[in-house]
C-alpha cells in the first residue's frame, strides 16, 4: 500500500527490490530523477524509485513535482504489518511488467541488498549455451552446495501464453464440432427436402430448367434460415467478442472484417453442401425421377 500523505487514502501498489544496474539491464529509463547509485549509503535505506502509474494514483502534478517528496509504504508479511517513509528520488518511464492478462499497475522499486534474491543477467547474441556455462563457473566459485537454478525469460513468457493458446484452441475445437453438427443436420435436412421434391425437379429438367435454376428453386428456403441465422448471431458473437478481449489488457482487435471472415466461411460451407447435394438431384435422369415414390 503506498500513499501521499499519512491519513490519506491508501493505495495497492507492487513493490520490487532491484540494484543500481537493473534498470539500465532491463532497458527502462528515467523520465525524472535519477537512478540508485551503489555508493550512496542513502540509496538502501529509504529511497525508492516510482513508475508513472504510482505518480497518477497519489495525486502529483507532475514528475518534478514528485522528486525528493516522501511517502508512506505500508507491506503485510507472515510477521505482520510494517510501515515506512521513503523519499522518491526517480521516475520510470511506464512499462508493463505484468503479462498480456492484467495491466501493469502502480510500481515502487527499492534498492534493499538484503532482499535481493534473483540474479538478472542480460545475453547478447544467441550463445545462451556458452553464457549458462560461464555463469555456471562463476556460481560456483561463491556457492558449491547450492544447485544454480538458470530460466530464460523468453521461455517464462512463453510458458504463460502457451496456456492461453491451449484455451483458445480448445474453444476452436468445440467451434469446430458444433460447426460440424450443423453441417450434418444440414445435409441431413437438404435430403430430405430433395427426395419430396424429386418428381417436381425431373418435370422441371423436361420443361427446360437448368442446373442454377433449380439450384436457386431448392436452395432459396435454406439460404433464407441462413442469412435470418446470422443475422442474429452476428450481434451476440460481437458482443462475446468485445468482452473476453476487454478482459485482456493487450486486447486483440475485434472488427467488421473478423467477423466478415466467418460469416463467409459459413455461407461458403452452407452453399457447397447444397450444390453438391442438388447437383447430384438434378443430374439424375428425368424419366428415373418420374418413376420415383
Amino acid at each position: 500500500m503506498i500513499n501521499r500523505n499519512v491519513g490519506e487514502n491508501e493505495s495497492k501498489s507492487s513493490i520490487f527490490s532491484i540494484d543500481p544496474y537493473t534498470i539500465e539491464n532491463l532497458g527502462l529509463s528515467t523520465i525524472a530523477g535519477r537512478n540508485f547509485e551503489a555508493n550512496l549509503q542513502d540509496d538502501e535505506v529509504n529511497a525508492i524509485l516510482i513508475n508513472e502509474k504510482a505518480l497518477d494514483v497519489m495525486g502529483f502534478e507532475n514528475a518534478e513535482a514528485a522528486l525528493n517528496q516522501t511517502i508512506e509504504i505500508k507491506t503485510k508479511t507472515e510477521f505482520g504489518e510494517s510501515s515506512t517513509k521513503n523519499r522518491i528520488i526517480g521516475i520510470i518511464r511506464h512499462f508493463d511488467f505484468q503479462f498480456s492478462f492484467k495491466e501493469s499497475g502502480p510500481l515502487v522499486m527499492n534498492y534493499d541488498p538484503s532482499n535481493l534474491n534473483m540474479i538478472k543477467i542480460k545475453i547478447e547474441g544467441a550463445a545462451t549455451l556458452q553464457a549458462y556455462e560461464a555463469i555456471e563457473n562463476v556460481w560456483e566459485t561463491f556457492d558449491t552446495d547450492t544447485p544454480l537454478e538458470f530460466e530464460l525469460y523468453e521461455s517464462n513468457i512463453y510458458s504463460i501464453d502457451k496456456e492461453f493458446e491451449e484455451l483458445v484452441g480448445r474453444v476452436g475445437v468445440v467451434a469446430f464440432i458444433a460447426i460440424l453438427i450443423i453441417c450434418l443436420g444440414q445435409v441431413s435436412m437438404i435430403i430430405h427436402h430433395i427426395q419430396l421434391k424429386v418428381k417436381e425437379i425431373g418435370i422441371r429438367k423436361v420443361l427446360g430448367a437448368n442446373l442454377w435454376q433449380l439450384m436457386f428453386k431448392l436452395s432459396r428456403g435454406f439460404l433464407v434460415i441462413i442469412v435470418v441465422a446470422i443475422m442474429l448471431a452476428t450481434p451476440i458473437a460481437w458482443k462475446i467478442n468485445v468482452f473476453w478481449t476487454s478482459k485482456i489488457y493487450i486486447t486483440p482487435e475485434v472488427s467488421i472484417g473478423n467477423l466478415s471472415i466467418g460469416i463467409g466461411l459459413v455461407l461458403l460451407m452452407a452453399f457447397m453442401t447444397m450444390f453438391v447435394i442438388i447437383r447430384k438431384a438434378v443430374h439424375q435422369n428425368p424419366v428415373e425421377s418420374l418413376k420415383y415414390e
